[in-house]
């Protein structure tokens, strides 16, 4: 069949009631010729008949993307958004027609039908069959006008309609899903279900909510939008439901082959082409995925989902202030959407960071105390790369040396970061005259879904020091860091070795806890039998050691730290410093 008679066929089949054929005509039709807007309205058109309403959203969404001007696709969203009871689309919609087009009896009358549902403050209960007497109006189309004809028999059963829900339930569960309350969202949606049994659009919107309760229902809302697909295995949303929770749960290869699979069906499909950005954000593209953002912007700039898209690569690159922007365009379209407000509640990061720390050691034996101090100054690039540059004076037997270094630190995934410092004293007395570090961490294991076991991090860090006249020390240490309690609580071990300028090979290790007392204290303790260095040679030392780090503000936090050092056959120390950072 050429594509001309698929679509006089799918056409006669729609106004003829045989819905089924129609779909499978101008289906064909739209698989070969995607940009056919006139086949797409015809197409969401039947899918509307049948109750298969976010099918007919799509097909008309895919219309509108080829045809920006086509009214007749933007009538079938304002009511595809009317009958799931989301009046505040049906309005923008209704207002994006043109003149002569917002003027028609049809618009008109759908205008008085959302404004008699808004002040009902309820939804309206109305058959999809509707779609086809509102259609009746002489239409601009050069085909014939689409006759006012009621469903078939066939077309009634339960077997290939989805029924109305109830829309009081419908109502409810948007109005609870649109301000964040997803638990009652989802008793909502079970409601109608339990009327309804084979209405895919709902279990679709079920596992949509169930999924936005965070990781312990993650299987939960997989079930649900799997039951979506068994009722309708074409349903796009289902489809791409399931790749929403793949993101979640960081599978990222997953969720993108689902969404290059309805990619594959519909290349322009909107919701698609988001998810895929959102993908790549994930993936730390976050200049890639603000590109992609800024295309679908561009395309339609009252997309919500695009535009808080835009605003989430924007910040994740550090530019908070854009992203605020980009949050504010999104909330001026959707002022009940509770996930924008949080966004913009997010205060604006500062990209600098300045520290400041001194303190001393009192040793035994009568000899003097030691005094040292720094500053240090940080830049971020993005949220994944920080560089910064810091001295450190320390006064030892009234012998004054200055450390300058550099530092480097990135995160090249959710699981991988690494670090690398290099730095040196001039004229140095016992600090090393060069200094090279480097090492960092890998997630091995994210822990149980609830939280009570969190991360598991090993880390392994690696140094050489070169001193005048001394040579070289080299260390090395891995350890490994156990998250629980939500991550509130922590337990570090290391195990630590050093080879000095003589060969001497030294071993120990470190233990220490962490623990948030609330979310700006945290408190921590530990204990080490390690090797300390200094003027190249290499020293057993056990210390205990703990302190304090106080966030005043998100910009101001202060440190404290103190510890009881004992250097074997040598002097012992005792240990108090003192810092604090701000950010700006």
């Amino acid at each position: 069949m050429s594509n001309d008679d698929l679509f006089r066929a799918g056409v006669a089949a729609r106004r003829e009631g045989r819905w089924i054929e129609a779909i499978e005509a101008l289906t064909t039709l739209t698989a070969r010729q995607p940009d056919h807007a006139d086949a797409q309205v015809q197409l969401g058109l039947a899918y509307g008949a049948t109750g298969r309403v976010s099918e007919a959203k799509a097909a008309f969404r895919q219309a509108l993307t080829h045809a920006p001007g086509d009214d007749d696709a933007r009538l079938g969203l304002a009511r595809t958004a009317f009958w799931t009871g989301d009046l505040d689309a049906a309005e923008r919609e209704l207002a994006a027609l043109g003149a002569s087009a917002a003027g028609s009896p049809d618009a008109q009358a759908l205008r008085g039908q959302v404004a008699a549902a808004r002040s009902a403050a309820q939804a309206p209960a109305a058959p999809p069959a509707s779609i086809e007497r509102a259609a009746s109006a002489p239409e601009t189309r050069a085909e014939p006008a689409r006759a006012a004809r009621p469903p078939s028999p066939a077309a009634k059963t339960e077997a290939t309609v989805t029924k109305p829900a109830a829309p009081d339930r419908l109502a409810a569960a948007l109005a609870h899903r649109k301000a964040g309350r997803f638990r009652a969202a989802e008793d909502a949606y079970r409601g109608v279900l339990a009327r309804f049994p084979k209405d895919a659009d709902r279990w679709v919107d079920l596992g949509i909510v169930r999924a936005f309760q965070g990781p312990t229902r993650f299987a939960d809302a997989r079930t649900a939008l799997s039951r979506a697909l068994a009722l309708s295995p074409d349903h796009l949303d289902a489809s791409l439901g399931l790749a929403r929770v793949d993101l979640y749960e960081s599978a990222l290869d997953a969720a993108a082959r689902r969404v290059d699979a309805v990619l594959a069906r519909v290349p322009d499909h909107g919701e698609a082409l988001g998810l895929q950005a959102r993908i790549r954000l994930a993936k730390g593209d976050a200049s890639g995925a603000e590109t992609d953002f800024a295309g679908l912007v561009a395309k339609n700039p009252k997309d919500v989902e695009a535009l808080t898209g835009l605003g989430d690569a924007r910040r994740a690159q550090y530019r908070d202030a854009e992203a605020h922007a980009a949050f504010q365009q999104a909330l001026a379209l959707d002022p009940t959407s509770q996930d924008v407000r949080k966004r913009l509640e997010a205060p604006v990061r500062p990209r600098w960071l300045l520290s400041l720390n001194g303190g001393g050691s009192e040793l035994s034996a009568g000899f003097k105390p030691w005094r040292e101090g720094g500053v240090r100054l940080g830049y971020r690039f993005n949220e994944a790369t920080v560089v910064s540059a810091g001295a450190e004076v320390t006064r030892r037997f009234d012998l004054v040396d200055t450390l300058v270094d550099a530092r480097i630190d990135h995160r090249w995934s959710d699981t991988f970061a690494s670090y690398f410092r290099v730095g040196g004293t001039s004229a140095p007395h016992y600090r090393p005259a060069l200094l090279v570090e480097g090492g960092g961490s890998a997630r091995l294991s994210p822990g149980l879904a609830d939280g009570t076991i969190g991360a598991t991090v090993a880390t392994v860090d690696l140094g050489f020091a070169r001193y005048d006249g001394a040579g070289d020390v080299k260390a090395a240490s891995i350890g490994l860091e156990q998250y629980v309690m939500q991550g509130r609580l922590w337990f570090t071990a290391k195990a630590i070795g050093t080879i000095s300028a003589t060969e001497d090979r030294l071993a120990g290790f470190l233990v220490r806890a962490d623990v948030l007392v609330t979310d700006r204290l945290q408190l921590f303790v530990g204990y080490a039998d390690a090797p300390d260095s200094s003027d190249g040679q290499v020293y057993p030392s056990r210390s205990l050691f703990g302190g304090a780090i106080w966030s005043v503000t998100d910009t101001l936090t202060f440190r404290v730290t103190a510890a009881r050092e004992d250097r074997v056959k040598s002097y012992d120390r005792t240990i108090l410093n003192l810092g604090l950072s701000v950010g700006f």
